[in-house]
């Protein structure tokens, strides 16, 4: 892939089975999987300078992933694009 950026993503979601479909589904898209949480503060918590990823996926449902998740990922963390899924909903939020 000369002269194409793979993406890195993270992604956080309580259920273990989301987790594996998704990154699967991210793998088999082309993206590079970074870091993948069960919990907003294990994922501020695991994220680094050598894991950080251009997207990051955050389960609103999560537990621990409210807002004050996403309010740091943008003061400490500034380049990361946020995605949001609400899975009871059918609706994705680009933040």
């Amino acid at each position: 892939m000369i002269g194409k950026k793979t993406i890195k993503v993270a992604f956080a979601d309580h259920y273990k089975l989301m987790r594996e479909v998704v990154k699967e589904y991210l793998l088999k898209s082309g993206f590079t999987v970074t870091l993948e949480a069960s919990n907003g503060n294990d994922l501020i918590d695991l994220l680094s300078e050598e894991n950080c990823p251009d997207i990051c996926l955050i389960e609103m449902h999560l537990k621990n992933a409210d807002h004050e998740t996403i309010n740091l990922l943008k003061i400490n963390w500034p380049d990361i694009k946020i995605v949001t899924a609400y899975l009871a909903l059918p609706t994705v939020s680009f933040i």
